[in-house]
């Protein structure tokens, strides 16, 4: 009974085996269809039409379905098509049916694909066919076939973004990009752009585009756009730049450019019987520590009666130091240039005869490089308003405000630009590209952010010889803007106009406030909500209006530090009435007040990774005619404040300092940064302070103090370690409970 129940469920099993088997295609023979495809190589970010070639070679099957599977998930099919047969496509790939390929038949299938971004390498197109397929059943596998394709990384991937030769009315941008691609570059005074220069459809990595018809000391912000014939694309972040103020003619101070004219290469006459002159460029280095004495002749068919020298291309002169034979036809000559702090320098030496002719010798490029290009502190204004760090040390910024940033530089740098990097993000990063003052010397440039978040700013100072300083500079905390948005839904309200109204402290009137003085517009109409303002100090209210809602008018609010405006502006709608399809909104008599909370003074005391930590070893020339070290700060409670003589919130702190250093218990240095001792001591002289300062003109403290900011202060306790680090303009009674009990 066992073994007979045994062979019934053996037979049983078989037989389902049988009927499974029966319901199955016939699997799929690799060797029943040939497959080819055009293009076998792709880029990402492309549309491509591709064309596959196939051929049944199946004797026994006619084919009445092909399937057409995509590589990967980055391909979306936007149309196929093959001549006698039906196409459709879903999200997996083509397919194609209602059709007939007999053994030995050819067609051709037209996918077009859209492609994504991937990574290269080499995958594989999925060709399936099918014979007595019905509705619901594909019937049995003809052939499976797999058609490889290579996949290449289209995209132009631009780096090393940056502004250079800037000028009066121009600026050449130039850029880097992973393979060749043509080259744009969109431009404006602010992030809209607005105007673009011509494409240049070459495919070159190595880019640069002149832009021209500039306005003079203009900050101007742009992008670059590189593509490819295959469709690749990659757009830079937002960048600025500064175009150059127009060089004054006999300037007492020349300055030395970051970007020098086009310099001659022969000598120029006037007159029509000149004299000959030449310098012994044999003598002079191309880089120097220290000035050269520069040699020279002249000679003239009558008389040579006078020899200059210029060393900044010519824009002012200076007679030579010694000049042997004057009034005769031959002289030679000498000079050593006054004054040259590190820089480039273009030294040219000009002749005159009894006649007036004259004659000017080719420039000789002179570098004088003593120390490595630095950067001192800086400033960041909005117009007039100085912007100072809260209680974190970071400077509060708002998307869509530009801000002015200054800085001193020693060195002799030629170039100097700031990279913004947006924390957290690998790819976010802007150039911000600076320009030299010809009248001070300093160097300024546009500050922009687009997105919200803590920006690291990392500087870079260049030379002459291309000796490169990059030193961390300070964080900007870019702050979203304020928003208008509907109170009852909660979404946004494109179109609104922001008024803010000031209090003029003179009238005691309430007057619309004058954003254009600091380079904002007020009132604003937005169209995206959005309301961009920086606040100075001030007292304010804020209207918005917008149509079908009441206005919201804010409640009077006092301003102590810059507030930038980054909070939700809700508007209550209007009560309405429908009448079918019209709608009508009642006028309304009453308005909706909002409060804004004004942040109150910070503290001004940031973390800082010097506290607890020895004060850096110096040794510095006093104003009092004596040389101090770190050693005279032991003893007492010591304030240190970095100060600098270009910096606008110095003279603010002079009176307090000179009061504060009459105090015997407590030792109050004041350090002038990248400022010679003689600078030093003129500038107090003049503002009529009797104040005793430390000079450091090589900014041997920058960086061990990790100056970012001016002025910055340093509270040391009694064996010269630093307690407490604070920024900003300080009172005397801040400056006093801060020493007190170190």
């Amino acid at each position: 009974m066992f073994n007979r129940s045994k062979c019934v469920v053996l037979a049983a099993v078989l037989i389902l085996a049988a009927v499974i088997s029966l319901a199955q295609p016939s699997l799929a023979d690799p060797e029943a269809c040939s497959v080819s495809s055009l293009p076998s190589l792709v880029g990402d970010n492309s549309d491509i039409n591709f064309q596959f070639y196939f051929t049944n070679t199946d004797p026994s099957s006619t084919i009445d379905w092909i399937t057409v599977t995509t590589p990967s998930s980055t391909f979306s099919i936007v149309s196929e098509s093959a001549s006698g047969w039906n196409a459709f496509s879903d999200s997996s790939g083509a397919e194609f049916d209602d059709g007939s390929l007999a053994p030995g038949e050819s067609v051709t299938l037209n996918v077009e694909v859209q492609t994504g971004v991937f990574q290269g390498g080499e995958i594989d197109w999925g060709i399936y066919s099918y014979e007595n397929s019905v509705p619901g059943d594909l019937g049995n596998n003809v052939c499976q076939n797999n058609t490889p394709l290579d996949m290449v990384d289209n995209t132009p991937y631009i780096s090393n973004v940056l502004a250079s030769n800037l000028t009066p009315g121009s600026a050449t941008i130039t850029w880097t990009t992973s393979i060749p691609a043509s080259s744009q570059v969109d431009y404006g005074l602010d992030d809209t752009y607005g105007t673009s220069t011509d494409l240049d459809s070459n495919g070159v990595t190595s880019h640069s585009v002149t832009i021209n018809n500039l306005n003079v000391n203009t900050g101007y912000h742009y992008q670059v756009e590189s593509t490819t014939p295959q469709g690749g694309d990659d757009l830079s972040g937002d960048n600025t730049f500064l175009t150059e103020l127009n060089v004054p003619e006999n300037n007492n101070n020349p300055p030395v450019t970051s970007n020098p004219t086009v310099i001659p290469t022969k000598t120029i006459t006037k007159g029509k019987n000149p004299p000959g002159i030449s310098l012994d460029t044999a003598q002079v280095p191309k880089v120097s520590k220290t000035v050269p004495t520069i040699l020279g002749t002249a000679s003239d068919k009558q008389a040579v009666t006078k020899i200059e020298y210029s060393t900044d291309s010519g824009q002012n002169w200076q007679p030579v130091n010694q000049a042997t034979g004057l009034g005769t036809k031959s002289v030679s000559f000498s000079f050593t240039p006054l004054n040259l702090s590190d820089g480039t320098y273009h030294i040219e030496a000009e002749a005159f005869n009894s006649s007036g002719d004259t004659a000017i010798t080719p420039p000789v490029t002179l570098v004088i490089d003593r120390i490595p290009p630095q950067i001192g502190g800086s400033i960041i204004t909005v117009g007039p308003q100085i912007l100072q760090p809260n209680a974190n040390g970071l400077i509060e910024a708002l998307v869509g405000v530009d801000q002015k940033i200054t800085v001193h530089s020693i060195g002799g740098p030629i170039s100097v630009s700031i990279l913004s990097q947006l924390l957290g993000s690998a790819s976010s990063s802007s150039n911000f590209q600076l320009t030299q003052d010809p009248s001070t010397g300093l160097w300024s440039g546009i500050l922009s952010f687009t997105r919200p978040g803590s920006y690291q700013l990392t500087i870079r100072s260049v030379n002459g010889v291309g000796q490169v300083t990059d030193q961390y500079l300070q964080t900007i905390e870019s702050l979203a803007p304020a928003q208008v948005i509907s109170a009852k839904t909660g979404g946004v309200i494109k179109v609104a106009t922001t008024t803010l109204y000031y209090k003029d402290i003179d009238s005691g009137d309430w007057v619309v406030w004058d954003g254009a003085a600091y380079g904002e517009l007020n009132p604003q109409i937005s169209s995206n909500g959005r309301v961009h303002l920086l606040i100075p100090p001030g007292t304010y209210y804020l209207k918005i209006t917008a149509a079908g809602y009441k206005p919201l008018i804010s409640r009077i609010f006092l301003v102590q530090q810059s507030l930038p405006l980054s909070a939700s502006l809700a508007l209550h709608p209007l009560a309405s009435v429908d009448f079918g399809l019209f709608h009508l909104s009642l006028p309304s008599f009453s308005v909706s007040s909002l409060s804004i909370n004004s942040p109150k003074l910070s503290s001004k005391i940031i973390t800082s990774p010097l506290v607890g930590r020895a004060f850096p070893s110096f040794s510095l020339q006093s104003t009092d005619g004596t040389t101090k070290t770190q050693l005279n700060l032991y003893g007492k409670p010591t304030i240190v404040g970095v100060l600098s003589t270009w910096s606008p919130t110095t003279i603010d702190q002079l009176s307090v300092l000179a009061s504060l250093q009459k105090n015997p218990n407590i030792n109050v240095e004041p350090i002038f940064i990248q400022d010679s001792l003689a600078s030093t001591s003129v500038y107090l002289q003049t503002n009529g302070y009797n104040l005793t300062a430390l000079a450091d003109p090589g900014g041997t403290l920058v960086q061990p103090l990790q100056v970012g900011y001016l002025p910055t202060y340093y509270f040391l306790d009694q064996s010269g370690n630093i307690k407490k680090v604070m920024v900003g303009v300080l009172s005397k009674s801040e400056l006093q409970s801060s020493v007190t009990g170190l």
